[in-house]
């Protein structure tokens, strides 16, 4: 019983040191991790695609887009005339769509 009475006097004590302690003098105000969608810390990499349309043109231009165009928009000239001429003499593959009534 005794120790546990010594316990809670000595966490009380460091309630007591850590309340007297003075703010620090260059504390600055917390930031706000996000501003307008973008993540704000150091080190952050800037214009992601997880930035909203309404701040960025970048994603609102993406975001109008079809998703098959939004794949191939990184590729240069070159990477696209490859693929290109890759499927140019192949048959497109068949749809078969079954529906149930």
């Amino acid at each position: 019983m005794r120790m546990i009475f010594s316990v809670l006097a000595l966490a009380a004590s460091f309630d007591f040191a850590i309340a007297q302690q003075p703010p620090a003098a260059n504390a600055q105000p917390p930031q706000a991790a996000f501003v307008n969608g973008a993540l704000a810390v150091p080190g952050a990499p800037a214009n992601t695609d997880t930035i909203p349309a309404k701040f960025s043109e970048k994603n609102a231009a993406d975001d109008k887009l079809i998703t098959l165009a939004y794949t191939f928009k990184t590729l240069s000239n070159e990477e696209r005339r490859a693929i290109y001429e890759a499927l140019r003499d192949k048959p497109a593959g068949a749809v078969s769509m079954r529906i149930s009534a």
